[in-house]
C-alpha cells in the first residue's frame, strides 16, 4: 500500500468514527487501530453490554463478493479471538467506502436478510454461528461526500442538544474536531465517551463558532401514506393491490417449455408383451393363495425393467391442468415414450433412489419433460391460488414524518383499526401449501411484495428492538431441507415486526423507531396488510422522548371496490 493510500485509509477511519460517535449515544469508549492479534479490527467500540468491532476498507475500484466474504471471515476470527474471553456479545461491522459489484450487493442483501446459505459459501462455515451478528456498512468513496456527511451529523448533534450556528461555523467546528481525533488516533489512545463529549463541548462553548441556544420546543411527528411511483404522500389514499407474484410467470414459462418439448418428440407407443396381462392375473391368484409376502414379491419379479407408463389418473390430471392453465390440449401420443424402461422396484444406492429410466436420449428427454410439466403445473396452480389470497390483502404503505426542527427519538407509533378491518399478522397469514421454501429462501418472492423499495427520499426503518433472524435450514446430499407451516410463521414474524393485540374487538398494532431527524421521513419496515371491502379511518397515536404530550392523528383509506 502506498503512503498516500495508507494516510487516506487512516483518515477514512477517523471520519467513520466521528460519523458514528455523534449519531450514536450508545457507547462508552472508542479506539482507532486497537491492538488485536491479526490486526483486522480498525475501530473498537466498547458499550455497556456489548463490543463492536469495525474494519474499514476503501477503494476506488469495485468491491467484489469474494473480497467481502474474505474480510468478514478474518474480521470475525480476529475480533472473537481478542474479545471472546470477556463473555460479551460482539457485533462485527465491515465498513466499505466505495462501490460494490452486483454479486457483492446480492450477498450483502442476503446477509442482512438472514438468507445466507452456508453451503453456497464454504468459507463462512467456520464463522456460521457469528454470521447473524455481522453487518456491512456501505459508504461513498469520495472524500468530500464523507466530510459533508460529518458536517450533517454534527449539525444534528447540535440540534439534539438545542444549539445552533451557521453552516460555515459547523464546517469549521467539524474540521477542528476531525484533526484532534486524527492526532489522538495516531497515538492509539482509547477515548472514553466522557472525554469525547468534553472535547466537543470545549469547542462548542469556546465562543469561537457562533453557537447559541435555541428554543427547546418539540418535534412535529405525523404519519402519511406513501409509496414511490404508486401512492403520493398524503393522509388519504385510494386502495391498491399487491403486485403479482413474480414466480407465476416463471412457472408458466417453464411448464410451457416442457410441454412444447414433449409435443415436439414423436415416439411410438411402448411394445408391451402380450402375455403380460395374463401373467399378472396368474400372479395375482398365486398371491392370494400365498402366505408369504416374500414369495409374492419374488414371483412379481419387480427387479426387472418394465416399460415406463404415466398412470391413467395422473395423465388425466395433467391434461386438465394443461388445458386449464395453458390452454394447450395434450393428445394421447404426447404420452408415448418409445421403448423407455425402468425397474419395477426401486433399488436404493447409498441411501438414494436409483430407479433411473433406461432408453434413448429422446425417450428420456420426453419422459422428463412430461414429468416436469406435471410438477410445474401443479405448483403453478397452487401459486395462483395463493396469489389470489394475497390479492385479497390490501397493502398500506406508511411513512413516519418529522416536519419539525428538532431530532426526536424513542418513538412509539400505535395504530388502531376499526372493527370491519382485519390486520394480517404473522399468525394470521395463510401458509402457502407445499411451496414454503419458495417464500423463505428462493428469490425473496414474498419480501419483494411487501417490503418497500429503497427510496432516496425516505430513510430505512431502524429500531433497537430485537428482531429474531430467520435461521436457514441445512440440507445434506441425501436429505434436502424441508420447510413447513411453523417455518413460514417464523419467517413471517421476521417481516411483520409490529406488536399486535386486540382491544374491545379492534386490532391494534405498535412500532418502535430509534429516532428521526428534522425534516425527514422514515419508511415502515413493511406494508401493513389488511382485509376489508369498506372504507375506513385509521387512528394513530405517536409518543416519543421529546414530545410533551402524545400526538393523535387520522388517515383515510378508500376501498378500490
Amino acid at each position: 500500500m502506498s503512503g498516500n493510500a495508507g494516510i487516506r485509509g487512516y483518515y477514512y477511519q477517523v471520519l467513520a468514527t466521528l460519523l458514528d460517535s455523534v449519531s450514536d449515544d450508545d457507547w462508552d469508549s472508542v479506539q482507532i487501530e486497537p491492538y488485536t492479534e491479526d490486526d483486522k479490527v480498525d475501530i473498537e467500540w466498547i458499550r455497556k453490554d456489548s463490543i463492536k468491532a469495525v474494519q474499514v476498507k476503501s477503494s476506488i475500484n469495485n468491491f467484489e463478493r469474494s473480497m467481502v466474504i474474505d474480510w468478514i471471515v478474518k474480521l470475525v476470527k480476529d475480533a472473537k479471538s481478542n474479545y471472546g474471553l470477556f463473555g460479551l456479545p460482539i457485533q462485527y461491522t465491515l465498513c466499505l467506502i466505495g462501490t460494490t459489484d452486483n454479486n457483492a450487493d446480492k450477498f450483502i442483501s442476503a446477509l442482512h436478510g438472514k438468507r445466507i446459505k452456508i453451503a453456497d459459501f464454504p468459507k463462512l462455515e467456520e464463522i456460521k454461528e457469528e454470521l447473524q451478528y455481522v453487518t456491512v456498512d456501505k459508504r461513498g468513496f469520495h472524500l468530500d461526500d464523507l466530510i459533508n456527511s460529518s458536517y450533517f451529523n454534527m449539525q444534528q448533534y447540535l440540534e439534539r442538544n438545542h444549539k445552533q450556528t451557521s453552516t460555515e461555523n459547523v464546517k469549521m467546528l467539524c474540521d477542528i474536531i476531525i484533526s484532534k481525533l486524527f492526532i489522538n488516533a495516531t497515538k492509539s489512545r482509547n477515548m472514553p465517551k466522557s472525554l469525547f463529549i468534553q472535547l466537543i463541548d470545549s469547542f462548542i462553548n469556546s465562543g469561537e463558532y457562533g453557537i447559541t441556544e435555541t428554543n427547546k420546543g418539540s418535534s412535529n411527528l405525523s404519519l402519511a401514506f406513501y409509496e414511490r411511483g404508486k401512492v403520493q404522500e398524503n393522509t388519504e389514499m385510494n386502495g391498491i393491490k399487491l403486485d403479482i407474484l413474480p414466480i407465476l410467470d416463471e412457472l408458466n414459462t417453464e411448464a410451457l417449455q416442457e410441454i412444447r418439448i414433449a409435443q415436439s418428440l414423436h415416439l411410438p407407443m411402448q411394445k408391451i408383451q402380450k402375455d403380460r396381462t395374463s401373467n399378472r392375473e396368474t400372479i395375482d391368484e398365486d398371491i392370494e393363495m400365498s402366505n408369504s409376502v416374500f414369495q409374492a414379491i419374488s414371483k412379481l419379479n419387480l427387479y426387472e425393467f418394465i416399460p415406463v407408463e404415466i398412470g391413467a389418473q395422473e395423465k388425466e390430471e395433467l391434461k386438465q391442468l394443461s388445458q386449464e392453465l395453458l390452454q394447450i390440449t395434450l393428445r394421447e401420443e404426447d404420452f408415448y415414450f418409445g421403448d423407455l424402461k425402468k425397474r419395477g422396484l426401486d433399488i436404493p444406492l447409498f441411501g438414494k433412489p436409483n430407479n433411473t429410466p433406461q432408453g434413448t436420449k429422446e425417450e428420456i428427454e420426453k419422459y422428463t419433460a412430461i414429468d416436469n410439466s406435471y410438477y410445474n403445473l401443479l405448483l403453478y396452480k397452487i401459486m395462483l391460488e395463493y396469489n389470489k389470497y394475497l390479492q385479497s390483502c390490501y397493502p398500506l404503505p406508511l411513512i413516519l414524518k418529522n416536519i419539525g426542527h428538532l431530532h426526536d427519538e424513542d418513538i412509539r407509533v400505535t395504530i388502531k383499526f376499526p372493527g370491519n378491518v382485519k390486520v394480517i399478522t404473522s399468525q394470521r397469514i395463510k401458509t402457502p401449501l407445499y411451496v414454503v421454501e419458495r417464500f423463505i429462501n428462493e428469490k425473496e418472492q414474498f419480501e419483494n411484495l411487501i417490503v418497500p423499495q429503497r427510496d432516496h427520499k425516505v430513510e430505512v426503518y431502524s429500531t433497537k428492538n430485537i428482531i429474531m433472524p430467520r435461521l436457514p435450514k441445512f440440507s445434506t446430499p441425501f436429505k434436502p431441507a424441508e420447510y413447513d407451516a411453523v417455518d413460514f410463521k417464523q419467517f413471517a414474524k421476521s417481516i411483520f415486526t409490529f406488536e399486535h393485540f386486540e382491544e374491545d374487538g379492534f386490532d391494534i398494532i405498535a412500532y418502535g423507531f430509534d429516532g428521526l431527524n428534522p425534516n425527514t421521513n422514515m419508511q415502515f419496515p413493511s406494508f401493513i396488510l389488511v382485509q376489508t371491502e369498506e372504507d375506513f379511518d385509521l387512528e394513530y397515536v405517536i409518543q416519543s422522548k421529546h414530545l410533551k404530550q402524545p400526538i393523535q392523528g387520522v388517515l383515510n383509506w378508500i376501498s378500490p371496490q
